[in-house]
């Protein structure tokens, strides 16, 4: 029995004002750390980049103040998972 042809997978693309998990492993200023300061994070896409591939995130960690990161990639074209990326949330 032939095999079905897999329909190619969508990608999402991200627009302003969605949410997405924000991650990072660089530590944040002390005034904007928390219970856990790698994330997941909530944050809203306040800009998109599609020259360098990256977006600016407002985030907002569950204790302390909202703050902005600017040129932050999706997980799948950053360096490596030790660097500060987004994702989508599950769903």
């Amino acid at each position: 029995m032939p095999v079905a042809a897999q329909p190619p997978e969508v990608t999402q693309q991200p627009t302003v004002g969605r949410m997405v998990h924000f991650y990072s492993s660089a530590r944040p200023p002390a005034s904007k750390r928390t219970m856990d300061s790698n994330g997941p994070f909530a944050a809203i896409v306040t800009a998109v980049d599609a020259e360098t591939n990256s977006v600016t995130l407002t985030i907002f960690p569950p204790l302390g103040d909202a703050y902005h990161m600017h040129g932050v990639r999706h997980r799948s074209v950053s360096a490596s998972r030790a660097s500060r990326f987004w994702e989508w949330p599950p769903r």
